[in-house]
């Protein structure tokens, strides 16, 4: 794999997220040749905790039991390098929320007191079309939580001859 610079152009704006890049120039300089980093945006299908969700921060999200089978999707494909699982939909905290919880209150940004956010944490997808977020189902849904998911991965990737590693893009949703 070709070694990588830590050159971006986006510098990143909270510590979390300046953890997962260097998390993923570790992979990309140390793992074996064949390593796949796959970036998502992910929640949980449960109750929204929070009170109130941002109308103006936005992201193409899955739900966690959206992730596995597009993980697995992933892996048969045999993808190396860096490949982004997103949700075909761009949307905001608010309308994504209101999904799970029809009770939550709309809040905009300018509300938030806290550390600096991204606005937008959508993903491109260049090498995988989108997924489709179920967002109803006639069909029993399983609900997973993010360690969930990942072990269900880790699983996974006992199928595959290369190491993977997801980078979750989103962090928890914030308080007002």
């Amino acid at each position: 794999m070709e070694k990588t610079s830590l050159a971006f152009n986006n510098t990143p704006k909270s510590t979390i997220a300046l953890t997962k890049l260097l998390g993923e120039f570790v992979v990309r300089e140390n793992s074996l040749e064949k390593s796949l980093i796959v970036r998502t945006n992910f929640v949980e299908r449960a109750k929204w905790l929070y009170e109130k969700a941002s109308a103006n921060r936005y992201g193409t999200y899955l739900f966690a039991d959206d992730l596995s089978p597009t993980i697995s999707d992933v892996m048969r494909k045999d993808l190396t390098g860096i490949v982004h699982a997103c949700g075909e939909e761009k949307m905001s905290m608010f309308e994504l929320a209101r999904l799970i919880t029809l009770d939550v209150k709309q809040m905009t940004i300018a509300e938030y007191k806290g550390p600096p956010v991204t606005m937008d944490m959508s993903l491109r997808s260049i090498r995988l079309e989108p997924y489709r977020m179920r967002k109803t189902s006639k069909h029993p849904i399983e609900v997973m939580d993010a360690d969930t998911v990942c072990c269900k991965v880790k699983r996974l990737a006992g199928y595959t001859r290369h190491p993977i590693v997801i980078r979750r893009i989103a962090s928890v949703p914030f308080l007002n």
